[in-house]
């Protein structure tokens, strides 16, 4: 979880958000977008400033660097790379490959029959 603290007019909200490590955004999807976020605060040796989870600091310790990245490439799209059971499975088209010899074969075939090579 982190909070973020929002200025409306004259007061102050905070929100809590849930997030996931690597979730930058709070929106629970870890994407390009909280790809970016870690990518700009990327600060391997500390930062002037306190870095917080929505800038990629996933492990609090006031810097961005591999092990935080590792944090957000571990969930990474998760829904594209790791489908779910109930999602569809693509099969792919035959080979181009394939396919020719498979016409060569054919027309080798029609070739043979026209001159009488197959006749009995």
């Amino acid at each position: 979880m982190f909070r973020n603290v929002v200025p409306t007019g004259s007061d102050i909200m905070l929100q809590n958000v849930a997030a996931v490590p690597g979730d930058t955004d709070g929106n629970m999807e870890i994407n390009i977008v909280d790809f970016n976020t870690l990518a700009v605060s990327y600060a391997p040796h500390g930062a002037p400033i306190d870095l917080t989870w929505e800038q990629g600091d996933f492990d609090g310790d006031n810097d961005i660097d591999i092990v935080d990245f590792n944090a957000l490439a571990v969930g990474f799209l998760q829904d594209v790379y790791r489908p779910s059971a109930t999602s569809r499975v693509l099969i792919p088209e035959p080979n181009s490959a394939c396919l020719l010899a498979g016409a060569g074969l054919a027309l080798i075939a029609l070739r043979g029959l026209r001159r009488g090579a197959f006749s009995e």
